[in-house]
């Protein structure tokens, strides 16, 4: 697991969010994306909630806290998802379905987060606790609890409905509960729709 050194600057990271809005929405493949279309799709919710949580972690970054968590607040009433203004995540964040996602936690780039996906400390709300830590390219599936002082190491899956409160090696599938690994990601989703074993 790689750490966050790299850091780049903010509209960097829009336009890297922006681009794997676009090579996740199928009507964008094969169109370029423009100054038009890239206004257009900041207005969609997920940009929205990926927009209003970069200006909260960049507030956070320069000690405005308090208008921090009015962003996250903001984020919260308006679409529905608790990311805390603190959580650093890498470039291309997606959240097609930001309702419901609570992330705590710290991820590499590329981090895809689908509808109701919890990645929270251990005793979250209970005072101060380690929080997970994603690699790079991990994707938490809809419904899913990550934990704990938890790694989970680079272009991980976690799926739907899964609780995970260990390590996760990288490029492992983990699906089901309780935790089930199978040794490699598989080449598409269809294949892995049964349980590992």
């Amino acid at each position: 697991m790689r750490d966050l050194a790299e850091k780049p600057g903010f509209i960097a990271t829009i336009q890297a969010d922006l681009g794997q809005f676009a090579i996740y929405s199928a009507g964008l493949m094969r169109q370029r994306t423009g100054l038009v279309r890239s206004l257009s799709m900041l207005l969609t919710p997920t940009m929205m909630c990926c927009l209003l949580h970069r200006l909260a972690h960049a507030c956070h970054q320069r000690n405005l806290s308090v208008l921090a968590r009015l962003l996250a607040l903001l984020n919260l009433i308006i679409h529905k998802v608790d990311i805390d203004p603190a959580a650093a995540i890498g470039p291309g964040l997606y959240i097609p379905h930001p309702a419901g996602v609570v992330f705590h936690a710290c991820a590499g780039p590329r981090l895809t987060l689908y509808s109701r996906a919890v990645v929270v400390p251990r005793g979250f709300g209970r005072g101060q606790a380690a929080a997970p830590q994603l690699g790079a390219e991990v994707t938490v599936g809809a419904n899913a609890v990550v934990s704990g002082a938890v790694q989970i190491g680079d272009r991980a899956f976690v799926g739907a409905g899964s609780t995970i409160a260990k390590n996760v090696p990288a490029a492992a599938y983990v699906l089901d509960r309780p935790q089930q690994r199978l040794s490699k990601k598989p080449a598409s989703p269809e294949i892995s729709t049964g349980k590992a074993g």
